[in-house]
């Protein structure tokens, strides 16, 4: 299925550019109804573009127990991303329909669209489903038509999630750790906060020609001299921690004209807010050093971390001690349909490796040994829970 999904968007370098709200994932979602309708469930494509199917339980007043990921990508990203989370739900359901069991609670397999961001945010489908958009919000109406939707569109996708008891996703790491570890299996604890910040440094322009180096107060050189002390004090600051400035501008932006004024945007990510305050504590104080620049802060964007629930945690590991797979107990560093899910249920996630970290590029891999332990895993964990809840 994951190669199947990969023909929907594939580019001459292997990479895949299957960007939401576009005919490429369209086409997916119509071929996952399809698998799913052929597998016999119930299905639908709700009208953000997420396509649902349906196991009715042998109790279904006892709720519904999801899984899934997503079905869009970023532009020339890779094939495993969110792509194995839809597959692995597929198989988990297959498996159970070939075996004839029956779980206790009804199995909703659910591929999300528009988890990779859009003029309408990041966690599109999941955040739909659950009625965590804001579809009053100034300029609304305009963006949901950039993206072919109306408010309407977005409040029809809306289901009861009093009605849902837990949600379980498998995903690629696309991160290194469990690559460099050895471990088979990612459980993963939560996924981290973030954090971000615009960090301006005023200086003085003047002209390049006749302004004595010693005489200089200049933005760009005091910005620099700020973004080496982050990286060096960002290196072993706390395990699982990191920070990125991955933009900056310069004011006046003419090459014979000093810099008065640099600005860019620092982004801090892990589980805990004491961590991240922490650090940027230790950034004021390494700026307010700097000679003849002033630096100013201003927190931007403050998102929390979200915390696995701990009972699918403990039943993951316990299946993996088990089964003597090597597991490891790890953050997610990437947003994932999880969070906004985890907002109305209790939620998990497994990870398996990517091969030397890559991700949401063409050489993004992972070993398909590697996928079907996961989905086996998974599989154990979804009748693990299904049972205990």
């Amino acid at each position: 299925m994951i190669q199947a999904l990969a023909q929907f968007g594939m580019q001459p370098d292997g990479s895949v550019s299957r960007v939401a709200f576009s005919k490429e994932v369209r086409g997916a979602a119509k071929a996952i109804q399809k698998r799913l309708d052929e597998a016999g469930l119930v299905t639908q494509i709700d009208k953000v573009g997420s396509v649902h199917g349906f196991f009715k339980g042998s109790r279904p007043e006892l709720g519904i127990i999801a899984i899934g990921s997503h079905i869009d990508s970023v532009k020339n990203g890779g094939i495993f991303d969110g792509a194995l989370g839809v597959a692995a739900a597929i198989e988990c359901v297959l498996k159970m329909r070939e075996q004839g069991y029956i779980p206790r609670h009804s199995l909703e397999v659910i591929g999300f669209e528009a988890e990779e961001g859009s003029e309408l945010g990041g966690t599109l489908g999941s955040r739909a489903m659950l009625g965590n958009v804001d579809t009053k919000a100034e300029g609304f109406e305009e963006l949901a038509a950039k993206c072919g939707l109306t408010p309407e569109d977005i409040l029809q996708a809306r289901v009861d999630s009093s009605k849902y008891k837990a949600y379980l996703e498998l995903h690629i790491e696309q991160g290194d750790t469990l690559y460099q570890s050895g471990a088979l299996i990612g459980v993963v604890s939560g996924i981290v906060g973030i954090t971000r910040y615009r960090i301006i440094a005023n200086g003085e322009s003047n002209h390049a020609g006749t302004t004595s180096m010693a005489g200089r107060k200049d933005a760009l050189t005091g910005m620099a001299k700020l973004l080496v002390k982050i990286d060096e004090i960002a290196k072993g600051f706390a395990k699982n921690f990191v920070c990125t400035v991955g933009t900056i501008s310069v004011e006046p932006g003419a090459v014979n004209v000093i810099p008065g004024r640099a600005e860019c945007i620092l982004e801090l990510r892990h589980m805990e807010s004491d961590v991240i305050d922490a650090f940027i504590r230790k950034v004021k104080n390494e700026a307010a050093q700097l000679e003849k620049i002033a630096f100013s802060f201003r927190k931007i964007i403050d998102k929390s971390a979200v915390l696995c629930d701990t009972e699918i945690i403990e039943q993951t590991k316990q299946i993996c001690i088990e089964r003597g797979i090597k597991y490891e107990l790890l953050p997610s560093g990437a947003g994932h349909d999880a969070n906004a899910m985890a907002a109305a249920m209790p939620s998990g996630m497994i990870f398996v490796p990517s091969k030397g970290g890559y991700s949401h590029c063409a050489e993004e891999w992972s070993e398909w040994e590697h996928c079907e332990l996961g989905a086996k895993v998974l599989y154990d964990t979804l009748l693990a829970l299904d049972a205990s809840l």
